[in-house]
């Protein structure tokens, strides 16, 4: 009776610690984030008792962006002013950013080009800043509905997504014709492509909110279907075909895009094959030997280009890991994205002064703060995290939400 009662007891026993360790196991489920670092977020969500004041200070932050996203009204394309040529409002639209009128004509028609000098009235004229607000909005809101298990987070998300790209009222047609035009000179460009590069974070977004369950089947299928539409006018439209071919930041961006879509959409062959040729084409051009990006640091603005076109570089890097291919290594001769991570490190963090042509004033930003994580995380060297210690940072965190979404160093995230 005894030996029967203990073994009941182990028996017990060993079924709450099953239940114990599935629920952990639950609760640490990773999610499939591509940019965003998937684990280091199950941790964070998962342990909120060990959040340091690091973490603390990225969390106030990331709060007050998304106690303002709540009280949000949702953007859409149906909000500009303008038509486009297809008479279709739907149809986004925005304006090349640096043309100006031509002081030597009474309309000022055709603009003229002023390299890196950002012509804001024009810009407001169409939909990019309004695309960028309505991505930071549900970047915040789904990081935010994710850490803190608060339902008004995911709620306010699915507002701003169903908005921008399910409601037939409201909805954004799946293509760019009509981006980046110039007055007097063109309807739009190729090279409008870029105006959506901000969507590969909000892949990661909705990956998210659909592990919280703030998206419903429907709203999950009517996103997904959008960017299948979107990704093969990229695919097999002639902006498309010839911005891919761009030897810049533009055609890092494109291979950027299609790559991420393709993976949201279940396509890794086609994630693969624009790698691929990003590999073997524009990647042989894109360094120097010490790191440096020659076609980026010969704009007006080249400390910009030099960290833009690295992003989407280390974007494609990510991607590439999902379809066996390794970016990071490549190409084998010559510099690579460690290098150009290497070279680019100590600038992003104001430790040298940077010699070439830049209009506008240095900023440290979110894809600063990213892209030394992500130096970290390649290299375990410390040298990349040293602006974490930073106090003249520490009092403005707006630069601070990579440190929730990329791994960061215990020792450094501690301070």
């Amino acid at each position: 009776m005894v030996k029967f009662s203990i073994a009941i007891r182990v028996a017990a026993c060993a079924v709450v610690i099953a239940v114990s360790l599935s629920r952990a196991l639950l609760a640490m489920e990773v999610p499939r984030t591509v940019v965003w670092d998937g684990e280091r977020l199950a941790e964070l969500r998962e342990n909120p008792e060990r959040r340091t004041p690091l973490e603390h200070a990225a969390m106030k932050e990331l709060r007050r962006g998304a106690d303002a996203a709540v009280l949000q009204k949702p953007v859409s394309v149906m909000d500009k002013e303008l038509v486009p040529p297809s008479g279709d409002k739907h149809d986004y639209a925005s304006y090349g950013i640096y043309w100006w009128p031509d002081p030597a004509k009474p309309d000022g028609l055709p603009y003229i080009r002023r390299d890196g000098e950002t012509n804001y009235k024009l810009v407001e004229n169409g939909d990019s800043d309004r695309m960028e607000a309505m991505v930071n909005s549900v970047v915040y809101l789904s990081l935010a509905n994710y850490l803190t298990a608060d339902k008004k987070y995911g709620e306010a998300a699915a507002r701003h997504l169903s908005t921008w790209f399910l409601d037939p009222a409201t909805k954004m047609n799946p293509h760019l014709e009509f981006g980046q035009a110039i007055p007097g000179r063109v309807d739009g460009r190729k090279v409008g492509i870029i105006d959506t590069s901000a969507l590969v974070e909000l892949f990661d977004a909705v990956v998210l909110l659909q592990s919280t369950g703030a998206l419903d089947e429907s709203q999950v299928k009517g996103f997904y279907d959008w960017t299948a539409a979107y990704l093969d006018w990229l695919l097999e439209s002639e902006m498309g075909l010839e911005e891919q071919k761009a030897p810049n930041n533009h055609g890092t961006w494109y291979a950027a895009q299609v790559a991420r879509m393709a993976l949201v959409v279940d396509r890794p062959e086609v994630a693969k094959r624009v790698i691929e040729e990003l590999r073997d084409k524009q990647m042989q051009h894109t360094f120097a030997e010490d790191g440096s990006q020659p076609r980026e640091m010969a704009r007006t603005r080249s400390f910009d280009y030099a960290r833009f076109n690295l992003v989407a570089l280390v974007v494609c890097a990510k991607c590439g890991e999902r379809v066996g291919l390794d970016l990071w290594n490549e190409p084998k001769k010559g510099a690579n994205i460690k290098d150009g991570l290497e070279f680019l490190g100590p600038y992003l963090q104001f430790q040298k002064p940077w010699t070439h042509q830049q209009i506008v004033p240095l900023r440290f930003t979110p894809s600063s703060c990213q892209l030394l994580l992500v130096g970290y995380a390649k290299s375990d060297d410390p040298s990349y995290t040293e602006f974490l210690g930073d106090e003249k940072l520490r009092k403005s965190s707006e630069w601070m939400l990579p440190v929730l979404t990329q791994r960061v160093p215990p020792e450094a995230v501690a301070k």
